[in-house]
């Protein structure tokens, strides 16, 4: 009997042990299956962030020519979503990542001089037309002023030949600005095209840089990828927009 009672307290004692044994190591299984989604999706976040931020620092380089300084410096705090990526990332990615972020940089601190000239063109113009829109004013109150000179039927002649001479002054500063202005446009039209032909070489040199970037990003999320097939497309939308591009500067030269 008491063989019995020994036999059944062992049994449960060791059986009571098996389950702590299985619910210690369910709980640390689960413990670690919830810290590897934690990070995977810290990660996740992380690189998606990259990614978004190299993206846009490619669209900057594009439209460079239009650009505000606001854009800008949104790039340049945008810029800490790369920097986290040293922290979670393989060497591999690391190095692809910070590869084609230094080509964009590079090719922007290239371009940027050039791009001082169409600001100082955009300045002028706005500075011209604001002098037009005076003269205008100017011109239109001369008008007023001689036809109420007419309208009260006055006989002075010096009085009419000043309001003469104004209206012809500010008719002439008119024509005058106009043409400044409208050699102002054409001076932008040409600077801006040729900044945009460079932006656009400059863009489409950087697809190799771009596709090893993400093709060891995607390998980091362990997100299946076809190299080949996103090369071909990214090769195919670069034909295309080289097209569409010498289509759009053909346009501009004909309303040029």
């Amino acid at each position: 009997m008491q063989n019995l009672i020994t036999d059944t307290v062992v049994g449960a004692g060791l059986g009571s042990f098996i389950t702590l044994v299985g619910v210690l190591l369910n709980n640390y299984y689960q413990s670690k299956i919830r810290k590897e989604d934690r990070e995977h999706a810290l990660k996740s976040k992380i690189y998606m962030a990259a990614a978004e931020q190299l993206v846009a620092a490619k669209l900057v380089l594009m439209k460079l020519p239009n650009i505000s300084q606001q854009e800008m410096e949104e790039i340049s705090i945008q810029g800490i979503a790369t920097a986290k990526l040293t922290v979670v990332a393989t060497n591999e990615t690391v190095q692809a990542v910070t590869e084609l972020s230094s080509a964009i940089a590079q090719k922007l601190l290239a371009l940027l001089p050039q791009k001082l000239p169409l600001d100082n063109l955009k300045t002028e113009i706005q500075i011209l037309s604001a002098q037009l829109e005076g003269s205008f004013q100017k011109q239109n109150q001369m008008l007023n002023e001689m036809t109420a000179y007419n309208l009260r039927g006055e006989s002075d002649l010096r009085l009419w030949q000043a309001l003469q001479d104004n209206f012809d002054y500010h008719s002439r500063q008119i024509d005058h600005l106009i043409q400044e202005r409208d050699l102002k446009y054409i001076e932008l039209n040409n600077t801006m095209k040729q900044l945009f032909v460079k932006c656009m070489e400059a863009a489409i040199s950087l697809s190799d840089l771009e596709i090893k970037a993400i093709t060891c990003i995607r390998d980091e999320l362990d997100m299946p990828f076809d190299e080949s097939a996103y090369r071909n497309i990214i090769e195919a939308t670069n034909i295309k927009m080289e097209a569409e591009f010498s289509k759009f500067l053909v346009r501009v030269q004909d309303s040029a």
